[in-house]
Formats: structure tokens, C-alpha cells, sequence
């Protein structure tokens, strides 16, 4: 797997749970572990941006 291709698998990490919390009710017991979740995955593709330099396509 190259630099590129572990972007784009965090990528369409960060989207599947960006999507998936917009999906619960905010007061639902499992939105605040898949905001929590989202936002470690986005911090990661934000990261390696930073590292790499890769980006969307």
C-alpha cells in the first residue's frame, strides 16, 4: 500500500463515520463514541496530509 492509497482509506474512513453519526439521534447513547471516533479518524487524515503530503484527487 503506498502513501496515496493509506490516504484514501482514511478518507473513506473519516466519510463512513462523518455519515454514519449524522445518522443517530444526538441523544443516542452511540452518537458521542462515533463523533469521538470520527474526529480521531479525521485527526489522522489531517496528520497524514501533513506527513505526505497526499491529498483528494
Amino acid at each position: 500500500m503506498n502513501k496515496q492509497e493509506v490516504f484514501n482509506a482514511l478518507s473513506e474512513l473519516e466519510k463512513y463515520f462523518y455519515y454514519l453519526k449524522l445518522l443517530k439521534d444526538p441523544a443516542s447513547d452511540e452518537r458521542k463514541p462515533l463523533d469521538e471516533l470520527h474526529s480521531k479518524i479525521k485527526s489522522a487524515l489531517v496528520q497524514w496530509h501533513d506527513l505526505t503530503g497526499c491529498k483528494n484527487a
